[in-house]
């Protein structure tokens, strides 16, 4: 076919070259002007090459002929699925963005709050969700995680000119502009590099103990407030111990990072893949000394329920004891007792 499609522009190019604005009749149409005939002339040997084209005489040739339907129906197949995946994902998030909005004004109706600020909370909402801002939703972190951090965040106000952290500080902290704005600047204090507003997050790579990392997890540059603002803070301690608890989301946060610093220049691969190696040998060690403690914690039971079945068997035996004791009769006790001793 594709054969065909070549010869018929090579005739329609030869064509034009001999007959240059010749009018052509084609289809009980007239086509006139270069534009017109060579569209005209296109179609026609187009047509003329698909109804003269052989067909499959030979074994190899009808096998060639099925291959090519099969493939182009593969491929079109192909195409039809991918867009109806792509469709029925668009659903889905539109349907879990409703959910949320439907959420939001049930709540609102149950707690009676007035119908104008519904309105200008669902339509913050729906500004929210057109701009690309409101995708907590579809982020990899699960809710319980999200909702741990919330919960171990603090607000910090800053000043006019305050400065929330130093280049060269070690950093233990990581940032949320909630309100206000802040510049990063240079050494000199005088070259600005970035403004940080309102959504902002800086100050996370210093915290997460990234292997490989040049800086050795001090501050790259010097934060200051621009006027007053509100910063959500959240301390190291307090991220590791809940990462600790997530371990597939503390490792794809190291992942990014990393991606981050190798962007930058900052990371040193040898030392990366070292101390990776290193974590991994803690990390089994870690594991086997887990696993002795949990069989140590199983010996400790089973050595606490031993005990308590002696105790128990103790004191079933001293019971019967007393209980055979005081059955027999008071003169057969005074025989055996006055009974001489051989």
């Amino acid at each position: 076919m594709l054969p065909g499609y070549l010869l018929a522009l090579q005739r329609t190019m030869k064509t034009i070259g001999m007959f240059g604005t010749e009018e052509i009749t084609y289809s009980n149409s007239v086509y006139t002007g270069s534009m017109g005939l060579l569209s005209a002339l296109f179609i026609y040997y187009c047509r003329f090459f698909k109804l003269f084209e052989p067909s499959p005489k030979y074994s190899l040739q009808f096998l060639f002929e099925t291959a090519d339907t099969l493939i182009g129906l593969i491929i079109f197949a192909v195409i039809i699925g991918d867009i109806g995946n792509m469709v029925a994902n668009i659903n889905a998030t539109k349907a879990g963005l409703e959910n949320v909005l439907d959420g939001c004004k049930q709540y609102m109706i149950n707690r009676r709050v007035p119908l104008q600020l519904q309105k200008k909370v669902i339509n913050w909402l729906s500004y929210t969700r057109d701009t690309g801002q409101l995708r907590i939703h579809e982020q990899d972190c699960e809710l319980s995680l999200l909702s741990e951090l919330i919960l171990m965040m603090k607000l910090q106000a800053f000043s006019s000119g305050d400065y929330v952290f130093k280049k060269g500080e070690i950093g233990k902290k990581m940032y949320i502009v909630r309100r206000g704005q802040l510049e990063v600047i240079n050494d000199d204090d005088a070259t600005v590099l970035a403004i940080l507003k309102e959504g902002s997050v800086f100050g996370e790579l210093s915290i997460l103990n990234i292997p490989g990392n040049k800086d050795m997890n001090k501050r790259t540059a010097t934060v200051r407030s621009i006027g007053f603002s509100d910063l959500h803070v959240l301390e190291k301690e307090s991220l590791q111990n809940v990462l600790d608890e997530y371990p597939d989301v503390k490792q794809s946060f190291i992942e990014k990072g990393k991606k981050l610093l190798q962007k930058d220049g900052l990371l040193n691969m040898k030392q990366w893949e070292e101390e990776v190696m290193d974590l991994e040998e803690h990390k089994n060690m870690k594991q086997s000394f887990l696993r002795m403690q949990n069989i140590a914690d199983q010996l400790n039971d089973n050595i606490e329920k031993l005990f308590g079945d002696l105790a128990e068997s103790s004191n079933e035996m001293k019971r019967r004891l007393f209980e055979l004791e005081n059955g027999i009769p008071w003169s057969i006790q005074r025989d055996c007792d006055c009974m001489p001793n051989k």
